[in-house]
């Protein structure tokens, strides 16, 4: 039946589960439907953690696999690398000992008395010296402390409390000590030992001239 003119209008309907009014929207107005929400799902044990303290890199070996240090933090060479440069060492040098016993054969050749002989035969000996200090004394002193031997094992002579170079008088200085504890031969043999037992890895020629020697790579 029509409704009686003149009477207010019917109630609007109940809103339909869900409904969402919209603000400013005049009473009766549209609805919207909730947009879905999700969430990831989380292990009952929460969220990983991060490892605490986070690993260090590049990984830096134990202590106990590095090996003893110079003073100024440089690993110190080896025994047997120091070892392998002398005998490089030896063989360079050999060429010029060579060649100056030669010229000294071919001089001595020529009608020499025992006195002359004798007087070539310690020429030799201080001119294969001579060589022998300036190789080790230079090399040694300057730049990277470098003979060809060291070069070749990749380590080299540094000062013990600063790690620069040891100069050539110093460099002069660890050979002649060497030298002269050679001349011995004992106490030679022993100085080259030391670096064995030494915690520096140090000769006795180098606690002369306060040196080490170092890897460089």
């Amino acid at each position: 039946m029509a409704a009686a003119a003149g009477a207010p209008p019917p109630p609007p309907p109940p809103p339909p589960p869900g409904y969402v009014p919209t603000p400013g929207a005049p009473p009766g107005g549209h609805w919207e439907q909730p947009a879905p929400t999700w969430s990831q799902p989380q292990s009952p044990w929460g969220a990983p953690q991060p490892a605490w303290p986070p690993p260090a890199w590049p990984p830096v070996a134990p202590a106990w696999q590095q090996g003893p240090q110079a003073p100024f933090g440089a690993p110190l060479a080896s025994w047997w690398s120091r070892v392998g440069a002398f005998l490089i060492d030896v063989a360079v040098l050999l060429v010029p000992t060579l060649l100056i016993q030669g010229v000294a054969r071919a001089a001595g050749n020529q009608g020499a008395t025992g006195t002359t002989s004798t007087a070539k035969s310690i020429a030799v000996l201080l001119a294969g010296s001579a060589v022998s200090a300036l190789y080790f004394g230079i090399l040694n002193g300057v730049g990277k402390g470098q003979t060809l031997g060291n070069m070749a094992l990749g380590i080299g002579v540094r000062d013990v409390h600063t790690g620069a170079a040891i100069g050539v008088g110093r460099g002069l200085l660890r050979w002649m000590v060497r030298y002269l504890l050679y001349f011995f031969l004992l106490p030679g043999i022993l100085s080259d030992l030391w670096p064995l037992w030494d915690t520096r890895r140090q000769t006795l020629a180098d606690k002369a001239a306060n040196t080490v020697m170092i890897k460089l790579r």
